[in-house]
């Protein structure tokens, strides 16, 4: 676990020229995002992207006055402290795949034990009767949705402009993240907002808030009309559409064993009928949410 201090935050920026372009680390060993080296990181990780959310589930550690913050340059915020005596790292990812790739890729770096890691982040709904707030568990995997930029391209052919015939989106195959470890995540959720309250699905990722998901914008022709209608009549179990999941899982499949992974978020709206929740709502859902993740991540063997 991290060297503790009272409310120690350290907001160094990475010191020295950076080594090795294939993996940038400075001469003390720090990565170049996270700003991390072997022992600033808990095996046990949380991933979030608000800064607020961030926060605020820190102050569930068991000693609040005791957890260790880093700050890096590039955003990323790290936590760590104890949950009922287990070393947990709250890390505040921002949002989107390549954001999950830095997280995953420099935690790993500094941290030689085997890992665990958990999304806790805001979604979309897809369940039509499942209203806003509801939280949604990965434990049928994650599908990538990724806008296929070739097919938005006017080609020249025989000097007349034709556009690309084909879908502007692409369909990765599923990825599960662990069953055991998303077990026990919908066991603890369904624990700490009741039944009703949780929905395990799949997951859909998009590459981006807007045109992958679904969102139409006047302003860009992003062909995705109907992008949410063809992913629920190829996907009737889907239940998220989000930033981040797939990349975890497909991350986490690639480790060599070396990292589980599970993911759940609360949806901030209802995609087929629009409704929405308050802050106030999501704030309480955040609280109540993460301490059962915690609880996930401090009963889970590694």
């Amino acid at each position: 676990m991290a060297d503790k201090a009272n409310k120690n935050t350290n907001e160094e920026k990475p010191q020295g020229v950076l080594q090795d372009a294939n993996f940038p680390v400075t001469p003390e060993g720090r990565t170049m995002h996270l700003d991390v080296k072997v022992g600033d990181v808990a095996t046990r990780i949380m991933s979030v992207g608000d800064t607020v959310r961030g926060e605020m589930l820190s102050k569930l550690f068991d000693n609040p006055d005791t957890v260790t913050v880093r700050k890096s340059s590039r955003n990323f915020i790290i936590y760590t402290g104890q949950f009922k005596g287990v070393d947990i790292s709250i890390i505040v990812t921002g949002m989107g795949t390549s954001m999950v790739d830095f997280m995953v890729r420099e935690c790993r770096h500094a941290i030689k034990e085997k890992m665990a890691i958990v999304r806790f982040g805001t979604c979309g709904g897809l369940v039509k009767d499942k209203p806003a707030g509801t939280i949604m568990v990965a434990t049928q995997g994650s599908i990538g949705c990724f806008h296929d930029y070739d097919s938005d391209i006017e080609h020249l052919q025989n000097g007349k402009k034709i556009e690309e015939v084909g879908s502007a989106y692409n369909f990765m195959d599923c990825i599960q993240g662990d069953k055991a470890l998303s077990g026990l995540l919908a066991t603890k959720l369904k624990g700490a907002v009741g039944e009703e309250g949780v929905f395990e699905g799949l997951d859909i990722t998009g590459d981006s808030f807007y045109s992958s998901q679904g969102r139409l914008d006047s302003a860009f022709t992003d062909r995705n009309e109907g992008l949410i209608e063809n992913i629920m009549a190829e996907h009737k179990d889907a239940a998220s559409l989000q930033m981040d999941t797939y990349k975890l899982f497909h991350l986490a499949k690639h480790s060599y064993d070396h990292i589980v992974a599970g993911a759940a978020c609360i949806s901030l709206f209802n995609r087929h009928t629009n409704s929405s929740i308050t802050e106030a709502e999501r704030r309480e859902k955040e609280i109540r949410g993460g301490y059962a993740v915690l609880e996930a991540l401090a009963e889970f063997p590694l």
